[in-house]
């Protein structure tokens, strides 16, 4: 089966460099999903630097509608400042300091506003919290990174401390989205992280 692939809509990079995913409510129950991350002011009339975290910029074009902390804003103007990154102008951030108080903040969209995907493919976000089970059966963990290299994605499988890397390779993994799974084909080695390590007391009686 060949590989799934996965487009970004909401990539965030950790402090500790890990990519992972953002999708949470703002308000009840009503799911949002980061397509921007603001990165500082820039200027003086309260335009802000925004690192782009979606595979669809045009989300970006002047007149779209956004969300920022749960309240809807629309792009006033928009202009590419170097790789993953706008300068972006919104009509409701009047000044600098109301610019720079948005620091870290995300630019969001309803997850009923995502751009539909070819069968196959799948927003990183959604793979995020998948059961990983091996091809008969076994429990391995759960998905709880996918880390972009720039080629294939990598599935960061993890279980009681332990994590094993997985690529999003034809005939490695499989997605089973309906049924919350990433299934695993493993290949020697490719399990071995997850594997449970011996006690002190049992290489001791050895």
């Amino acid at each position: 089966m060949p590989a799934s692939r996965s487009r970004n809509e909401s990539n965030i990079v950790g402090e500790d460099g890990a990519a992972g995913e953002l999708r949470r409510p703002h308000t009840g129950a009503d799911p949002f999903v980061a397509v921007g991350r603001v990165a500082g002011a820039f200027g003086v009339q309260g335009e802000i630097k925004v690192d782009v975290l979606t595979d669809f910029p045009e989300r970006f074009d002047p007149g779209s509608r956004l969300f920022l902390n749960g309240a809807p804003v629309t792009v006033a103007n928009a202009r590419s400042s170097g790789v993953n990154r706008f300068v972006i102008r919104l009509n409701e951030i009047r000044d600098r300091s109301e610019a720079t108080a948005l620091r870290g903040a995300t630019l969001d969209i309803h997850e009923d506003a995502l751009t539909p995907l070819p069968d196959g493919e799948y927003y990183r976000f959604q793979l995020k919290d998948l059961t990983a089970v091996s091809d008969d059966g076994v429990l391995l963990g759960r998905v709880e990174e996918v880390i972009e290299t720039g080629g294939t994605d990598v599935f960061v499988i993890r279980s009681d401390g332990r994590e094993a890397l997985v690529p999003n390779a034809e005939g490695i993994a499989e997605v089973d989205i309906s049924n919350g799974r990433l299934i695993v084909h493993p290949i020697p080695g490719l399990l071995d992280g997850l594997a449970q390590r011996p006690t002190d007391k049992e290489i001791a009686e050895r």
